[in-house]
């Protein structure tokens, strides 16, 4: 029995991807993963019982092709970028 299809409208790489939203911070050299900072970092403590617990902020790892429902346009923000080098 195969699977019914249907119509997926982000099954195809779509323009509101993570690579070109403003909250993307690419942490990789080909720009294909990196962190959102949408939002703050969520406080992790690490989990190995070897060491003394220690306390660090983490974002959400994302791939640049990925996508959510808050994305926002990363081209604002090299407009401002061309005033300040205007001046």
């Amino acid at each position: 029995m195969s699977e019914p299809e249907f119509d997926n409208p982000f099954s195809e790489q779509t323009e509101e991807a993570c690579d070109s939203c403003m909250f993307y911070e690419p942490s990789d050299s080909d720009h294909s993963h990196g962190v959102c900072r949408r939002h703050a970092p969520i406080p992790v403590v690490n989990s190995d019982p070897d060491e003394e617990p220690n306390l660090y902020a983490h974002w959400p790892l994302v791939r640049a092709v990925d996508w959510c429902g808050e994305w926002e346009s990363a081209e604002f923000e090299d407009e401002f970028e061309a005033e300040d080098e205007d001046e």
